[in-house]
């Protein structure tokens, strides 16, 4: 059974949130929203509450451009105390609790403005609240509703189709992203992320002319963008070009040092393509560093310890693997070998048993079985491993035939019958 090879896309995806702060220009607007909010005190004068909520956030704006993001949550929280419906100082608290990664009190915040229908802040209040469906929630078909509403108040508005062709793009839905990455660019020509996840779903269509196109573009406009260098990385591997993919996941590295992916991959070239498996190692050790729960780092450097005969690092690492993933046959077949060459026998059925429960057909783990209970003295079971995997490759007659594993089945009726 051959292994898979184990690449990893990246998907960008950027923070799509408008300003954590109003402009300038939002100055003006915020006193006439507030302007018809007046405060009679018992001796008869009128407070204006539009005066003292919009100081409250000006001042929580301050602070928040000081860094001081407590005390501007608190004036921000006196702002809308002083006036409820105060939409603006919900907008930029949302941000601020969408800084402070406080999702469901960003999501309220955002609704409130939503509710509250202020025209200059709705397309962005939805925008932002799908950013946060999107991006954190993991709730992708109400990302799109908000997105699609974003668009429908500003058709124009190039961040919200990006941010859609995201949601679009985790919900299988890779033409919908792709049209939607191609109006931003229509938007926005020099949107360096619209290029990047476009030529992605190039690449996943093997449409490796318009990927590197997409790709180029984006170093084009961007140089130091590492994004690009690895996914030009994974073109070349693609067309078995690995000198030029060792080079593009060089500068990515180069980049961005704690680029795991690239780590990865570039270990996978030297580990599948180039069989140098100290510098693979050293790859998958630096990526597991980085990302301790990195499954497939796990997976290419328990082959990486195989192919170097360290069968115990490899079954550790093989079974890193199952542990995340128990329906994994690759990682299964491959600790069920390294256990048989560790002469753990028992172990070494139990793995490859799982694999013909997930992979039936999968005839060297048949063949496998048929050796170890050859070498367990168990012939009935072992003659029934061997049809099995004549079944599904009949060349194991041959190899059955010089197996040294098997020499205990050769003076069975069975066996004899079985190969010829």
């Amino acid at each position: 059974m051959k292994h898979y090879n184990r690449f990893a896309y990246i998907l960008l995806s950027l923070a799509a949130c408008s300003s954590l702060y109003a402009p300038a220009a939002f100055a003006q607007a915020e006193i006439q929203e507030l302007s018809d909010a007046i405060l009679i005190r018992p001796d008869g004068r009128s407070v204006s509450l539009a005066a003292l909520a919009f100081a409250a956030y000006e001042q929580g704006i301050k602070a928040r451009q000081a860094g001081q993001l407590d005390a501007a949550l608190k004036h921000l929280n006196d702002a809308i105390r002083i006036y409820p419906n105060y939409a603006q100082a919900y907008y930029d608290r949302g941000n601020l609790y969408l800084q402070q990664q406080a999702f469901d009190q960003a999501v309220a915040d955002f609704s409130k403005v939503i509710a509250l229908k202020p025209p200059k802040l709705l397309a962005d209040a939805h925008n932002n609240r799908g950013f946060i469906y999107n991006e954190h929630l993991k709730q992708y078909a109400k990302a799109l509703e908000d997105f699609t509403r974003a668009l429908q108040l500003r058709p124009g508005y190039a961040r919200a189709y990006y941010n859609r062709g995201l949601a679009h793009d985790r919900l299988g839905k890779s033409e919908q992203a792709l049209q939607d990455y191609s109006r931003t660019l229509e938007l926005d020509p020099k949107y360096v992320d619209a290029y990047n996840n476009r030529g992605i779903i190039h690449l996943e269509a093997k449409k490796y002319p318009q990927a590197l196109a997409d790709f180029n573009k984006a170093l084009s406009l961007k140089p130091d963008y590492p994004l690009a260098h690895y996914n030009l990385g994974l073109i070349a591997s693609y067309q078995e070009k690995y000198t030029e993919a060792l080079s593009h996941y060089n500068k990515a590295i180069e980049l961005n040092p704690a680029y795991v992916e690239a780590y990865h991959n570039r270990g996978f070239i030297y580990n599948d393509i180039l069989k140098d498996y100290d510098k693979a190692l050293a790859d998958f050790n630096k990526a597991l560093k980085l990302n301790p729960n990195y499954t497939n780092a796990y997976y290419n450097r328990g082959l990486s310890y195989y192919n170097q005969q360290k069968y115990n690092e490899a079954a550790s690492d093989f079974s890193a693997v199952i542990a995340n993933n128990p329906k994994d046959a690759d990682a299964y077949y491959y600790r069920g070998d390294s256990y048989y060459r560790l002469s753990e026998f028992d172990k070494a059925i139990a793995d490859f048993s799982q694999v013909v429960s997930l992979m039936p057909e999968d005839a060297w783990s048949h063949y496998w079985l048929a050796c170890l209970y050859a070498l367990k003295q168990e012939p009935d079971k072992a003659v029934t491993a061997l049809r099995k995997a004549i079944q599904y490759n009949p060349e194991f007659k041959t190899s059955a035939k010089e197996e040294p594993a098997l020499v205990f089945l050769q003076d069975l009726p069975a066996f004899k019958k079985l190969l010829q």
